[in-house]
């Protein structure tokens, strides 16, 4: 794989960063390389999208 994806949160309907633009690396067990990244969400994120829900 040439490039690693990224993840964001989806929160009230639309995709974005977690508001401290942390990141989590995705491991391929296989090969144990990294081939992408998921957004890290904040307890204020979590707050925000169960008062979305």
């Amino acid at each position: 794989m040439s490039h690693a994806t990224s993840y964001e949160l989806f929160i009230n309907g639309k995709w974005r960063a977690a508001s401290d633009r942390a990141t989590l690396p995705v491991i391929n067990p296989a090969t144990e390389k990294v081939f992408g990244s998921v957004a890290s969400a904040t307890v204020s994120d979590l707050d925000e999208s169960l008062a979305s829900a």
